[in-house]
């Protein structure tokens, strides 16, 4: 419904979306159920978040990874 506004700046649902299950699952890995493909596209789209937003979303200590403040 939104998704042309979010468009414009490199946000889409779907990258918020990740985030969110990314974030409740405590690891991309875990959110993408083993799927190397899913697993490529949660981590470039965590990637590309942060380049937009000009910040770090997740801090990482392998395997686990958690929201910054």
């Amino acid at each position: 419904m939104f998704e042309h506004l979010f468009a414009e700046r490199g946000l889409s649902l779907d990258r918020l979306k990740t985030l969110i299950e990314v974030a409740k699952a405590g690891s991309i890995a875990a959110a993408a159920r083993g799927d190397s493909a899913r697993q490529s596209l949660y981590s470039r789209q965590i990637k590309e978040l942060e380049e937009e937003l000009g910040t770090k979303l997740f801090e990482r200590s392998n395997p686990r990874i958690v929201l910054t403040q």
